[in-house]
């Protein structure tokens, strides 16, 4: 499966400052029937006018097992 995502968070809805935009890209693989991989990487965006401080792509890899 392909992952795509884009999340917005303003925790102060009144200011135009704090926002943070979030895009996720990744793929969840299944090389077994009971196992999972599942690869991101993340890219979050702070106040668009603040462009020298912006945090460091993220990046996530899980594995998920079942019987």
């Amino acid at each position: 499966h392909l992952i795509a995502k884009y999340d917005f968070f303003d925790p102060d809805e009144n200011l135009l400052s704090g926002a943070i935009s979030r895009y996720t890209l990744g793929v969840e693989l299944f090389p077994l029937n009971i196992l999972e991989v599942k690869v991101q990487a993340r890219i979050s965006e702070l106040d668009k006018a603040d462009f020298d401080n912006q945090p460091d792509p993220e990046y996530l890899v899980q594995f998920h097992t079942w019987f």
